[in-house]
């Protein structure tokens, strides 16, 4: 019986996030309403409010479980593994994920663009990689200047992933984009 109920949540959710993908892409993000959404999916908006507490939150559905995933690869480095090293390698496997997710992450870039509301929420969201980076390149440190350069080297790589998302979206996501990550990677290697 739990998994029949997760398996209609799952249905749900996902029915929402392709209601409102669609609607944002046909009308617009600022045009489209919650009720839009819910009568889309199916369901009411009571039930919208169930899987995300804002309109926004639908945009950026898939948003927490990226960051999870990217924490648990900063984690998952080898106990001898520098810091910088592990930021690359879960580097990589974010941007290998992103590849795979080309279509949907395009078109959530297109709907983010459209939006300031969204692009201020996109912002905010970037603030809790760069947070999990300067920790994990030790911005907690008692020595200040150890955790400023932390701190600083996360802001980098930030930047870095910025610039090379923003060229994999002006290319519609056809740039190879672990190439474009390996390549930034490379540019970024002498700083640490």
């Amino acid at each position: 019986m739990e998994a029949r109920t997760t398996t209609k949540k799952e249905r749900t959710r996902a029915a929402l996030v392709a209601a409102a993908t669609t609607l944002f892409r046909v009308q617009g993000y600022e045009a489209t309403t919650v009720e839009q959404i819910a009568a889309g999916a199916g369901v009411t908006s009571r039930t919208f409010f169930r899987y995300f507490p804002t309109k926004d939150a639908v945009v950026f559905a898939n948003a927490d479980a990226r960051y999870d995933a990217f924490r648990v690869a900063l984690a998952a480095g080898a106990l001898d593994e520098a810091p910088l090293d592990g930021v690359r390698r879960a580097f990589r496997a974010t941007v290998g994920e992103f590849a795979e997710h080309r279509q949907e992450l395009v078109l959530q870039h297109r709907v983010i663009e459209s939006a300031p509301a969204l692009i201020a929420k996109e912002r905010e969201l970037d603030r809790r990689w760069e947070t999990a980076l300067a920790r994990h390149l030790g911005s907690e440190a008692a020595d200040p200047v150890a955790a400023r350069r932390a701190r600083l080297l996360a802001g980098a790589f930030m930047g870095a992933a910025r610039a090379l998302l923003d060229e994999w979206y002006a290319a519609d996501g056809k740039v190879e984009l672990v190439a474009l990550a390996d390549e930034t990677a490379a540019l970024l290697a002498g700083y640490g």
